[in-house]
């Protein structure tokens, strides 16, 4: 208690901020087993929530690196700290603890796997009567074996059987039309592509809309009505091309 009295003393001393000074001054003299169980407390929740984060995503080959490897980086700081030591001084700016080495490690990994991690495949259909059911089949294979959200999956499957049988319905697709399906472990996007009219659908970029029931109908969407449509939507036509891209956030 002495010491923490002539640690106050000390910063009492400097001239320092009020606000600065009372909350340094309260951990100064704050008993060390309440220090403990503030530090289990946090701790314990910054855990559980770090862990919730990683699980919410598939974890794949790419993930199983990042963190194996970000976790065995920074134990290896108290392990080895001599090895650490021994480094130059610029060095040890970043590898003073094992929380930083750990952060450091997993966004230089994150950004070294990055690389590559888009994937895609296209879909071509040799005339537009190919049946909704293949395309929604061709979808959740890819989409299974991407390891994207099964309720992502759905919502896309939902969306584009929609608007595929929308331009059908309309006779809006001359020709063959192709589907492209991206994901790069973010976003799904689902980008149609045909010769014909551009298909007019209502702005479905921002949740909060809600469409009238005759305006939703009107387009030929039922789903519009019960929320299964994507996040953002993107439509262009050069000419005769023209290019529908849905957008779903996992």
């Amino acid at each position: 208690m002495r010491a923490a009295r002539s640690l106050l003393d000390a910063l009492l001393l400097r001239e320092l901020p009020l606000e600065i000074e009372a909350g340094s001054a309260l951990f100064l003299i704050m008993p060390q087993p309440v220090i403990g169980a503030l530090m289990v407390f946090t701790a314990s929740f910054m855990i559980a929530g770090g862990i919730q984060i990683i699980l919410s995503r598939s974890i794949d080959s790419r993930a199983t690196y990042v963190v194996g490897v970000s976790l065995l980086l920074g134990l290896s700081r108290e392990i080895f700290p001599v090895y650490f030591a021994r480094a130059v001084p610029l060095v040890h700016e970043f590898t003073g603890s094992m929380m930083s080495i750990g952060v450091i490690s997993a966004f230089l990994l994150n950004l070294i796997f990055r690389i590559g991690a888009t994937r895609s495949a296209t879909f071509e259909f040799e005339n537009s009567d190919t049946p909704i059911a293949d395309l929604e089949r061709l979808l959740r294979a890819r989409g299974k074996a991407w390891s994207v959200p099964a309720d992502v999956v759905d919502r896309a499957n939902a969306s584009t059987g929609q608007v595929m049988q929308h331009l059908v319905d309309a006779d809006l697709i001359i020709g063959s039309p192709s589907v492209m399906m991206t994901y790069n472990d973010f976003d799904l996007t689902i980008s149609i592509r045909y010769h014909g009219v551009l298909l007019s659908l209502p702005n479905v970029g921002v949740r909060e809309h809600f469409f009238l029931e005759e305006e939703s109908f009107s387009y030929g969407l039922a789903d519009f009505l019960t929320g299964v449509y994507p996040d953002r939507m993107e439509a262009r036509a050069a000419r005769e091309n023209a290019t529908i891209r849905l957008i779903f956030s996992g």
